[in-house]
Formats: C-alpha cells, structure tokens, sequence
C-alpha cells in the first residue's frame, strides 16, 4: 500500500471530505473509484464524503491503484531544487528528452523513474511543463496523482508562471511587450513550428534584461505553453536565441534558453512558492565572451 496523509488546514475547515478533493480537480470516475474502493479515511476511519471535516483532522488517501512505475528506469544523478510529498523540481541539463520518445530510454523521465524506485515510491512519472531537448533549467514532476490533477489544472488555467532567460540576436524593441501571435506547424519542416494566422493562441511576454554589442539578455514568461514557442515568437520577431539554428540563429553555440523560475500554488500547502535554477556554465560563458567583444 501506498497511503498518503494530509493534515487538514485551518483554511480547509469545515469542508465537506468531497469538496476537499475536488480541490484537486479530480476527475468524476477518480472520484467514484475512491469513494467506492474505500481509498480514503478520516481519522483511521471510513466515513460518508459528506462527513464535514476539521483544522488538523488527518486524511488518509491510498494512491496504490493510480501509482504505478511507467519509464523503464536508468540511473543518473539528479540535480535536485526541491522536494517534499507531493513536488519534485529539478534543473534539467542539457540535450536530454523529457519523456522516452520510443528510440531511447535515457531519458529525464526514466533518471526520475530510477530515483522514485531507489526512494522506496512505485510511482508514475509525471511532468507538468515540458523542455525542449536542447534546453535547460527547472522543470516540475508532481509525485502523485492528486498533486499532478490539481497542477495540470494550474497550469490550464495560466495560474503557473514560468520564466526564462534567453540571449538573442539583435537589439529587441520596445524594451518590453507581449508577442501575441499563433503557432501552427511547419508544413514544409517536420520539426519546425511558425506563426501562423490559423495557429493556436500563443502569448509570450517579454523584458529586455541588458544589450550588448548586437546580442539581448531577455526575460520571458509564457501566457500558453506551444511547443518551441519562445524560439517560434523571439525568431518571428527578427530576433533568434543564440544557437538556434532551427529558427535562424548563425551562432554556433549551444541553445541560450533556460527554465529559471517557476511560481505555482502548491498543491498541499496551498501556498504559492518559487523555485530556481541557477544560469549553466555555458550560458554565462556565452554572455561573458559577448561583454568582451564589444
């Protein structure tokens, strides 16, 4: 078995056991699965979901049946920005996937796998934000289903925020703005991505940092989540990431984009906290070259 335990907060009194999970934006059959499988206990007892509950009651929740290891696991260390029950951050490295893509199982996802396996946890590997392969920086994983449910939910809504740095070609004007333009693929490119009037929405805000020379040190923070959206809006613009060839770059460098901070309301706690990841080597070695030659 594998039970969690939630200590119920002065703000969560009164609510009954079924409005306290639907705060995690559970599913309808996730819901009925719980209730009629008796996963859930007020107290070391089995009580009816209307049974209203108090400050410091304990909810116990067996998550045995949702949880099971998905990635074959492959050992590597982990570069760990937090954790406790229900979050785990990282700072992913550079030129790995997320998740197995089918040609290789050396992947972030099966690294987490292996740590979860080695922490005692058989338990599905879950990502909420994903990195492309080239870039770097923080990414979260929830560690169970309810935390996954209730951040997925987060994140639909646009209530996570998630930051980047880049450096890019040329001088950005105006200094900050929001690109509000949608994305399609690229029929003429099977990896690419462009703006694209029949597109999804995509919203990128943006913060010119510091310029030098003909380079950009930028803040970004997304208002959706498109695949290669920062590299789509900062290309469209006449302005790639450093070592993006992909969308334009002639630098030959490796990808300037980086995962620095992510905000969100976390799941247990229901506290909003930050996490970062400091700048790699070799984007500060980039930057710091930039500076010299001009």
């Amino acid at each position: 078995m594998d039970i969690l335990n939630f200590e119920v907060l002065k703000k969560e009194e009164n609510l009954t056991i079924l409005e306290w999970l639907e705060n995690f934006h559970l599913s309808n059959k996730t819901l009925r699965d719980i209730q009629a499988n008796n996963l859930l206990k007020l107290n070391g007892e089995i009580v009816d979901f209307n049974t209203k509950i108090s400050e410091y009651d304990i909810i116990s929740i067996d998550i045995s049946s949702f949880e099971e290891n998905n990635f074959e696991p492959f050992s590597k260390e982990l570069d760990i920005l937090y954790e406790d029950e229900d979050v785990l951050a990282v700072n992913k490295p550079r030129n790995i996937l997320v998740h197995p893509d089918g040609n290789t199982n050396q992947t972030l996802g099966n690294i987490i796998s292996n740590y979860y396996l080695s922490q005692g946890l058989n338990r599905k590997v879950r990502v909420i934000q994903r990195l492309d392969y080239e870039t770097t920086g923080v990414i979260i994983y929830p560690k169970h289903y309810l935390a996954h449910s209730f951040l997925d939910y987060e994140l639909r809504n646009q209530n996570i925020k998630r930051i980047y740095l880049a450096i890019c070609e040329g001088k950005i004007s105006p200094r900050q703005d929001t690109i509000d333009k949608p994305i399609g693929k690229d029929r003429h490119h099977n990896n690419r991505y462009i703006v694209y009037e029949k597109g999804k929405e995509a919203r990128t805000n943006y913060f010119s940092l510091q310029y030098k020379k003909n380079y950009t040190l930028v803040m970004l923070s997304l208002g959706t989540g498109r695949t290669h959206q920062i590299r789509v809006h900062l290309s469209h613009l006449g302005h790639p990431i450093l070592g993006d060839e992909l969308y334009g770059s002639n630098i030959q460098c490796p990808l300037m984009l980086h995962s620095y901070a992510i905000e969100f309301m976390h799941p247990r706690l229901k506290q909003n906290i930050r996490i970062e990841a400091k700048l790699p080597y070799e984007f500060n070695k980039v930057w710091d070259e930039l500076w010299k030659k001009s």
